[in-house]
């Protein structure tokens, strides 16, 4: 009779713990398709399945006439794409997803990937790293490849953007000029360099964001240039800042030739990742590029999750020959610990061409959220608790202020990876910790009593409610309500 009454209060907590965890489940949302970026590390809610496709042949680069593409995906992660040729043309849009299961994962799984696409018979081929992992707190993030997924999803807030208005330009011979673009809802001083061949007048900045002042454009400008192809590589590094991800990187191929462009166009979005703190208005900018002799118009269609509301959705453009033209417009979040994918559409005479973006609210929050979970995952009890009074007094701080104090955060990752490891050693020992009964204390026998069925189904409509309180509470996040999540 005691050991069996023993058993009813755990199988209470366990129908609670179920109503929980389909609550976070609907919360986390369903299937990701993020733009293959070399460093892309990004997450799978767990039971779902992430997308991260390619375009072919706009992301191997240029090539006259149809030819064959091999692809091939290396991880350790489920995918529904090991091996694949594909056949397309320049004027011939091919969008492909390889999709990443989580079926076989738990909690804090992460594995690197490589995805490599080649063209033999235009000379071309390329390849992309980075890493992936399991988590119920969806990220992305664009880090150096080769680093472990877990510590770069963990720690790596994106809180500023840096990038060129396009990937690639074609110019003529004489004056040429390039726009460097920056923003941040942050307070930051950033300290820009410029490595270039190209003779730019000036190759370091120092830039300043604020709240009132999210985007700077810096116009570099080089005269009397000759023909040749340029690599231009841009890095911004913010100031008082000990993380790595305090480094931004970006680059572009910038071509100056006698001869006209190679006939197409292109479309790239600014920023391409970033974390916000404040449910406010997020300015993007979209430049169309025509390298068309001729005048086009481009029909342009905007694609977001339906919690982001956007001032641009499907609206044409009219952009002349061998020019590009510049479109600015808002997003504005409406969830506390959102991520978002934007997704902008050009098409022109039933050519396609695609950029992507990717924006994060409190990605601080949801990083360190991440971090505990897989720390839990191996923890004791002990430990557990720990972690939990380090993360409770780091959000109390950051919920009142504006989310800026990077040395705080920076002070919190180094205590986490304290606790990971301390989690690590402890692996393996045979410790009888609080609650825990000794292997060698024999059970009491016992006569079972007549089974109430009240004891399960109060628990699971407890579940139930917990799980329409989640929903509900989610509909009302709004400016200046604090998270929910941390428990």
């Amino acid at each position: 009779m005691t050991a069996y009454i023993a058993i009813l209060p755990i199988l209470t907590m366990k129908l609670l713990f179920l109503g929980l965890l389909t609550g976070l489940a609907l919360l986390a949302g369903g299937v990701h398709a993020l733009r293959l970026t070399d460093g892309l590390y990004f997450t799978v809610a767990p039971n779902f399945t992430a997308e991260v496709y390619f375009i072919l042949p706009d992301d191997l680069g240029t090539g006259q006439g149809k030819a064959d593409y091999y692809v091939t995906t290396d991880s350790n992660w489920s995918t529904d794409l090991t091996q694949q040729t594909i056949s397309t043309e320049e004027n011939n849009t091919v969008i492909t997803p390889i999709r990443f299961f989580s079926w076989d994962k738990k909690e804090g799984d992460c594995s690197n990937y490589t995805v490599k696409i080649s063209a033999p018979g235009l000379s071309l081929s390329r390849t992309w790293r980075g890493g992936v992992c399991l988590s119920k707190y969806a990220d992305a993030d664009i880090a150096k490849p080769g680093k472990d997924p877990g510590s770069v999803l963990d720690s790596n807030a994106d809180i500023f953007s840096l990038g060129f208005s396009s990937y690639t330009k074609t110019v003529r011979p004489g004056d040429v000029s390039v726009e460097l673009l920056l923003q941040s809802q942050a307070n930051l001083t950033i300290d820009v360099s410029v490595e270039s061949s190209l003779p730019f007048g000036q190759k370091s900045f120092v830039v300043q964001t604020s709240q009132s002042s999210q985007r700077k454009t810096l116009l570099l400008n080089a005269s009397n240039i000759l023909s040749g192809t340029y690599d231009i590589k841009a890095t911004g590094k913010a100031r008082a800042c000990p993380m790595d991800s305090c480094t931004r990187q970006a680059s572009m191929r910038f071509t100056v030739s006698d001869s006209e462009p190679q006939e197409g166009f292109s479309v790239s979005l600014f920023p391409e990742n970033l974390a916000i703190k404040k449910l406010e208005p997020v300015t993007y900018r979209l430049t169309l590029q025509n390298n068309y002799a001729e005048e086009r118009a481009f029909v342009v269609n905007l694609e977001k999750p339906l919690d982001l509301d956007s001032s641009l959705i499907l609206d044409t453009f009219t952009v002349p020959g061998l020019s590009e033209r510049t479109v600015e417009f808002t997003v504005t979040p409406r969830n506390q610990t959102g991520f978002y994918e934007i997704k902008a559409t050009a098409s022109s005479k039933g050519v396609n061409r695609l950029a992507s973006a990717y924006l994060s609210v409190n990605e601080m929050v949801s990083d360190a959220y991440r971090n505990v979970e897989s720390i839990k995952s191996i923890a004791n009890s002990s430990l557990d608790a720990s972690v939990d009074r380090t993360v409770r007094n780091w959000y109390s701080s950051y919920s009142k202020g504006d989310g800026q104090n990077l040395t705080e955060y920076k002070n919190l990752q180094d205590a986490l990876d304290s606790a990971r490891r301390q989690a690590l050693a402890g692996q393996g020992q045979n410790q009888t910790g609080p609650g825990q009964v000794p292997d060698n204390i024999p059970e009491e026998e016992t006569e079972p009593a007549p089974f109430n069925f009240w004891i399960i189904l109060v628990p699971a409509a407890l579940g139930l409610g917990v799980l329409l309180v989640l929903l509900l509470l989610r509909k009302r996040k709004g400016n200046g309500q604090e998270f929910l999540e941390l428990k």
